[in-house]
């Protein structure tokens, strides 16, 4: 993941990042909600803030895209 940090990338490339493209779409979105889950509890307790963070589509606000990275409101606090 630290590849696409500080970019904002699509639910299917974090599938593929994630390895879960071949399950099935209810199956991916409960998997994926899982694995955030865990690596943000992990990132939020050793680096102080969530790692992944959801964004909602400017165009469409049914989507959700994912933001790699530091927050941009915690590098501003910087």
């Amino acid at each position: 993941l630290t590849v696409f940090e500080n970019t904002i990338i699509t639910p299917n490339r974090l599938d593929e990042l994630f390895n879960i493209e071949n399950l099935d779409v209810d199956s991916q979105r409960a998997r994926r909600s899982q694995l955030i889950k865990t690596i943000n509890a992990y990132t939020q307790k050793n680096l102080g803030y969530p790692y992944i963070h959801r964004v909602r589509d400017d165009r469409d606000r049914r989507y959700v895209k994912y933001q790699i990275g530091t927050p941009a409101k915690v590098l501003d606090s910087n």
